[in-house]
């Protein structure tokens, strides 16, 4: 018994040692596994850190475009609004322009128009105290042409024009009219 006792225990003793051996194992697999879920935790990190960082450098990189397009989009409405106000002032000019240019216009018509009254009343006067002939070729109407000169006027909407009476433009064409014989 006492040899049964001893094998039985030879074996105990083995089978403690196989067994602490292989909890040695296992706790030798157990720190590699640990390491490498550590090297692997690291690697991701560090993966991790690179796209934050990369992130983060696109992130800045697209705030810096997003102020420099804010500022550029300022500045162009600002331009913007100076060139609305040229554009503004410069119709205003041209519109003043044309009207200048229409007043200076009526204006060298009225001077002609005087300068033609002028004329038919000389011709007028001349008439009445020529020959007897001269005087049968015109009407009685035609030789009591008075002088009455067109009148510029400003019409209420801005527009500038000649009034020429009624019977200034009668003497004038019927002057015409017995002139030229028509």
């Amino acid at each position: 018994m006492i040899g049964d006792l001893r094998s039985k225990l030879s074996t105990a003793e083995a089978q403690i040692d196989q067994l602490h051996e292989e909890k040695r194992e296992a706790i030798e697999q157990m720190k590699d596994m640990q390491e490498e879920f550590e090297e692997l935790q690291d690697s991701f990190r560090e993966e991790q850190a690179e796209e934050f960082t990369s992130l983060k450098r696109e992130l800045d990189d697209a705030s810096k475009n997003c102020r420099l397009l804010q500022f550029k989009l300022r500045k162009t409405e600002k331009r913007s609004e100076q060139l609305e106000a040229e554009k503004k002032e410069l119709e205003m000019r041209l519109e003043n322009s044309e009207t200048m240019m229409k007043l200076a216009k009526l204006e060298d018509e009225l001077a002609k128009a005087k300068l033609e009254n002028d004329k038919l009343l000389k011709e007028g006067k001349k008439l009445k105290t020529g020959t007897a002939a001269d005087k049968g070729r015109l009407s009685p109407n035609t030789l009591s042409v008075k002088k009455k000169s067109p009148v510029l006027t400003k019409a209420p909407s801005g527009e500038v024009s000649f009034d020429y009476s009624k019977s200034f433009l009668a003497c004038i064409l019927k002057l015409v009219e017995e002139i030229f014989h028509f």
